[in-house]
């Protein structure tokens, strides 16, 4: 039997789930501090929640969305928000290694939701996919912080247990997962298409269209109305 993995989704709304893999987790959301706190405050907190958590749960490994570079979030952060996204996981490993759980992972937003919802969608999108891909295998969620620990948490069981990747139920339902799964494969066989091997169908033969003549008045009208070159093959 595997020991618990405990994910987390850190920020100033951290989301957690824990739990064996191939079983039931148990998933929940703390805000470490009332808005406006200090950053001391905050890693405070979170020094004794994850030494509690570690105490009831006994996990085996810890696993949290790797922070993104700085580089890579210009403009969209600031120095507080960064503090937090990087002193998290730095009071969450120090207090795991004290502890006794040597195994801390992290793992990439990129990979995490490739996995979860075979998509990785950018902003709120990517959010609310989660959140309904935790809704349809029966994982009640408040917020999106949660959904992100519990799909940071299939994630990592997964590849400790491959065989639950085979168990995610898709939020599309298995139906219509097949279904654009056979049209996908159909349009790689139609005749004529970019990756078929038909031959192109030829252009079918259309009648002349009606159109107007520079010596409209000269000419006769055509059943639609219109003077035609032509007006015998006007189908119009």
């Amino acid at each position: 039997m595997n020991a618990p993995v405990l994910a987390l989704d850190l920020a100033s709304v951290t989301g957690w789930a824990v739990g064996e893999p191939g079983g039931t987790p148990a998933h929940g959301s703390i805000r470490f501090a009332s808005a406006g706190a200090s950053h001391e405050a905050i890693f405070a907190a979170a020094l004794k929640w994850i030494s509690d958590k570690i105490t009831f749960y006994a996990p085996g490994m810890i696993v949290w969305e790797a922070p993104m570079a700085t580089s890579f979030r210009r403009g969209n952060t600031n120095t507080n928000t960064t503090t937090l996204l990087f002193g998290l996981p730095a009071i969450i490993g120090a207090v795991a290694h004290l502890r006794g759980v040597f195994d801390c992972r992290k793992a990439s937003t990129r990979d995490v939701r490739q996995h979860f919802i075979g998509q990785n969608p950018k902003g709120h999108i990517g959010k609310k996919l989660v959140m309904r891909q935790c809704r349809a295998m029966g994982w009640s969620v408040s917020d999106d912080n949660e959904a992100d620990a519990l799909a940071t948490w299939h994630y990592m069981c997964s590849l400790i247990e491959p065989k639950l990747a085979m168990r995610r139920r898709h939020f599309l339902g298995d139906a219509a997962l097949a279904i654009a799964a056979r049209a996908r494969l159909a349009a790689l066989f139609i005749p004529g298409g970019r990756h078929g091997t038909g031959r192109r169908q030829p252009k079918r033969a259309t009648s002349p269209r009606c159109v107007p003549s520079r010596t409209a008045a000269t000419r006769p009208l055509g059943r639609c109305g219109l003077a035609f070159r032509n007006a015998r093959s006007c189908k119009g």
